[in-house]
């Protein structure tokens, strides 16, 4: 412990994220290590290597103490991103019913809100579509009450999606192309990638092939 912490006292600002977390974790200093694991969680998850952000979430959690909610919300809510990225559905959903209630006990609406919105991205993927088409309902619901253009553009995705499942292709198209408009100028990639992944097999569904080859 002695050790870790003389090493810690030689970091500074440049020094590796992951390093600083771990010896601050051996040496106690569990609310620096939390805070530069959520560094780690966060750079990896954007550059996609969910593996290790699932990892670093989970450290990060391990090291909070039991009343930041906040952060406690944060690092709950981007390892059930990741959970369901490489496929672990039952984890990722777990891991928002746990987070939930303390978003709802904290007032924190944008998080309540991306919950419910990952909640209907991971019941889409496991085929449960009403399941899903309900909680993206319910996102749309609570948005009402947020000023945030880009959350209100990643519901309108949300019920876009559902509006396609059900097989109103035609509907589906025009949603999904303001959905996809909105997020290029909201510079939201990950909201514009997805839109334009369903509008392409909507656009195919149609008969419509040289839109969806564009």
């Amino acid at each position: 412990r002695i050790l870790h912490a003389a090493i810690l006292r030689t970091f500074d600002e440049s020094s590796p994220p992951l390093s600083v977390a771990r010896h601050a974790e051996r040496c106690g200093e569990n609310c620096r290590a939390a805070d530069h694991y959520m560094t780690v969680a966060a750079t990896a998850e954007n550059r996609f290597l969910y593996v290790e952000a699932q990892q670093a979430y989970s450290s990060a959690l391990l090291n909070l103490e039991v009343d930041t909610l906040d952060l406690r919300v944060k690092a709950l809510l981007g390892r059930s991103r990741v959970n369901y990225c490489v496929g672990r559905h039952d984890d990722a959903l777990s891991d928002l019913k746990t987070a939930l209630p303390l978003a709802e006990q904290t007032g924190d609406l944008r998080s309540q809100i991306e919950m419910w919105l990952e909640q209907a991205t991971i019941q889409d993927w496991m085929f449960h579509y009403a399941v899903s088409s309900e909680a993206a309902a319910h996102a749309t619901r609570l948005a009402a009450d947020l000023d945030d253009p880009q959350i209100a553009n990643r519901c309108a995705l949300a019920v876009a999606r559902t509006t396609f499942r059900e097989g109103a292709v035609s509907k589906a198209i025009d949603l999904l192309y303001v959905v996809e408009e909105n997020a290029a100028r909201q510079a939201d990639y990950t909201t514009r990638v997805i839109a334009m992944a369903i509008l392409g097999g909507a656009l195919a569904a149609e008969g419509k092939l040289v839109e969806a080859e564009r």
